[in-house]
């Protein structure tokens, strides 16, 4: 292995570890800050499987396969560089960042809903009232026929009634 490639292998080292830590806090700070601390677990395995690979495939490609251990340890101080002197800096950043998405997320939901969803709910309300209307004015017309055209008769008294009167 050439030094220029060791230098190679070093800077690629260097860069992948801090993209680790970017990476991993972009992620903490967008999605698993909000999660229990199972999904965390799951998300935090399957993040750094993930970047595993990453990592295996560029320093596979500079180095034409053989990935020597201290490159493993030149990542992990690439990540430490960007934990002690970036991440203080990053998290200020990210907060006002993080809010501003926030921010145009609610907005675009609520336009979305403005456009898509508030006129079924409008044309939902406008014929329930017509029906409601409908259904109270039908049912007094129905009502009204009934007293007019269908009048109760009168109770005759039934000669049992009026021979039972007499008995006593």
């Amino acid at each position: 292995m050439s030094l220029h490639t060791q230098y190679l292998l070093l800077f690629y080292s260097l860069i992948i570890g801090i993209y680790i830590g970017v990476t991993y806090d972009l992620l903490y700070y967008f999605i698993l800050m909000h999660f229990k601390k199972a999904v965390k677990f799951i998300c935090d395995l399957l993040f750094f499987i993930i970047q595993g690979f990453i990592v295996f495939q560029v320093i596979y490609n500079v180095n034409d396969g053989i990935i020597p251990f201290y490159s493993y340890l030149i990542i992990g101080i690439g990540f430490m560089v960007y934990y002690n002197s970036s991440q203080s800096y990053y998290k200020r950043q990210l907060y006002p960042l993080k809010k501003l998405i926030k921010y145009g997320y609610k907005k675009i939901i609520k336009l979305l809903k403005y456009i898509f969803v508030k006129p079924f709910v409008d044309s939902y309300l406008f014929f329930e009232k017509i029906y409601l209307f409908i259904k109270r004015k039908s049912i007094k017309v129905f009502k009204f026929i009934k007293s007019k055209w269908f009048k109760p008769k009168k109770k005759q008294v039934s000669e049992s009634n009026s021979q039972n009167s007499t008995e006593l």
